[in-house]
């Protein structure tokens, strides 16, 4: 590949440590190992709460978060977020003049906010957007009404999409009405050389006081309603009525959704798993993350719906036995019973099953884990994520007349 292309790669926020952040950072260090040149636009960026690796890479945006007013006033860093989201598209003139005088091949929006800013520069480079998290539009009010032809009329500019797995493609198609020939399904991976030789364990039984016979259950995401953390508590409930004893370690930052925080703990109150469920309230860094769920026993990915899941991938790399709700983008990679324990989504009895089965089939479970780990080094790397996406901007280049 010889054409060095200058590349924009535009988040409307950069707020939290998100999988989106995360996967722009990643795909842009592929990128530049490659020989192009990055940018990245934003209306809002936070440095105290975004990934250190933005500041390797020059980053034009109209406000530091960290700086501002509504910063001060509010910490719910959720809010947060969707307020700088939603005055990036009211302040949308004032986004566009980040590009002004700047010379770009391709414009790389993550997400549809971001494809509202590129869709009018669609004159002064290709664009290849990347589509992580399907806005649902089908509820038939007013407003979402409005944003549906917004997209609509935006996407007619798009040169091509990447989806993380088929579900999220049929989801796009449906979403967008676009022809499925312009998108193409390019699913993200992990830094194979840190997970494969990763050995760092912090002492979680002595930390939360949890016995040594008690299974423990990780789950790490961002804090919010489709990661269906109440089905995880509800089946360590059953399983607890019937002398199976787990504990769940949940590992995020509670202040990013505080009214779905309470919700949990409302569930953990009225089912007495006061001393049954750790939580670890904090944004993680790779490192961190990674020695937490390695320190558990098994890995619960109950979201639904969900694009992809690359807590999933992380954890079989570190060899993890991982239960995989099929309401995931990265279930359909997965065998039940090869690579992960797969269950139907939203189905507490199907979740409880499946860790009852940790118990009863422990060499089986840690034959898995072993399958899993070998089918993730193989198969899901950023640098395979990164040239793929580079083949699409290539190819946009060369082979799409304007």
């Amino acid at each position: 590949m010889n054409k060095k292309l200058t590349i924009g790669i535009v988040l409307p926020s950069i707020i939290s440590k998100n999988g989106t952040a995360k996967q722009s950072i990643e795909l842009a260090k592929v990128l530049e190992t490659r020989g192009h040149t990055i940018q990245f636009f934003t209306f809002a960026y936070h440095p105290k709460t975004s990934f250190p690796e933005f500041d390797n890479f020059q980053v034009h945006y109209c406000v530091n978060v960290a700086k501002s007013l509504i910063y001060k006033m509010i910490k719910n860093i959720s809010l947060l977020e969707t307020i700088y989201l939603y005055l990036g598209l009211v302040f949308i003139y004032k986004f566009r003049r980040l590009f002004k005088g700047k010379r770009i091949d391709i414009l790389n929006p993550h997400d549809w906010m971001g494809i509202w800013v590129v869709s009018s520069l669609h004159d002064k480079a290709k664009i290849v957007a990347n589509i992580n998290d399907i806005p649902d539009r089908q509820k038939g009010n007013i407003l979402n009404k409005v944003k549906l032809f917004i997209d609509r009329r935006c996407v007619g500019y798009i040169d091509q999409i990447i989806a993380l797995d088929n579900k999220s493609k049929k989801m796009v198609v449906k979403w967008l009405g676009m022809n499925e020939g312009k998108i193409s399904v390019i699913r993200s991976g992990i830094d194979i050389k840190k997970y494969q030789y990763f050995h760092s364990k912090i002492d979680i039984r002595t930390l939360f006081a949890i016995p040594k016979d008690v299974l423990v259950v990780a789950c790490a995401n961002l804090l919010a309603p489709n990661r269906r953390y109440e089905d995880v508590l509800l089946a360590i409930a059953r399983l607890d009525a019937q002398k199976y004893p787990v504990h769940a370690m949940i590992l995020s930052k509670l202040d990013f959704n505080k009214n779905y925080a309470e919700y949990l703990r409302r569930i953990i109150k009225e089912k007495h798993l006061e001393k049954k469920v750790h939580f670890v309230d904090k944004f993680f860094s790779d490192e961190e993350r990674m020695t937490y769920i390695q320190s558990a026993d098994i890995l619960v990915f109950s979201n639904a719906p969900q694009t992809w899941g690359l807590t999933v991938i992380e954890a079989m790399a570190l060899g993890i036995p991982v239960i995989v709700s099929d309401g995931s983008g990265v279930s359909e990679v997965l065998e039940d019973g090869v690579t992960a324990l797969v269950y139907k989504a939203k189905n507490v009895s199907a979740l409880e099953k499946k860790i009852r089965y940790c118990f009863e089939k422990k060499s089986v479970v840690g034959h898995i884990a072993k399958n899993a780990k070998t089918f993730v080094l193989q198969n899901y790397s950023w640098e395979r994520f990164g040239l793929a996406i580079e083949n699409r901007m290539v190819f946009s280049i060369t082979n799409i007349k304007s």
